[in-house]
């Protein structure tokens, strides 16, 4: 199971940084998991209150590819703790 990782963006439901985003017909992206459990009770947005045209849910490829490098260099900095994360200038 993935883990979130700090200074990653948060779902708007949970608060807490995705690990799985999804884009919802409101056009806002929200946690996977978060999203499909509130589509469950609800036919409205979370964010806008409006009512949503379907329940579809699309993968933000560009925030997932994000999360994924974050993670990459999350895990190369904690083989190396010597190899600064960042370069500061």
């Amino acid at each position: 199971e993935p883990e979130p990782l700090p200074n990653m963006p948060c779902c708007p439901i949970t608060g807490f940084p995705m690990i799985d985003p999804v884009v919802a017909a409101d056009g806002h992206t929200y946690e996977r998991s978060a999203i499909a459990r509130w589509l469950t009770t609800s036919n409205k947005s979370p964010m806008t209150g409006s009512i949503l045209p379907h329940k579809n849910l699309v993968t933000n490829y560009g925030l997932m590819s994000t999360i994924q490098e974050a993670a990459a260099r999350s895990k190369s900095t904690a083989r190396n703790p010597s190899i600064p994360s960042r370069i500061e200038v």
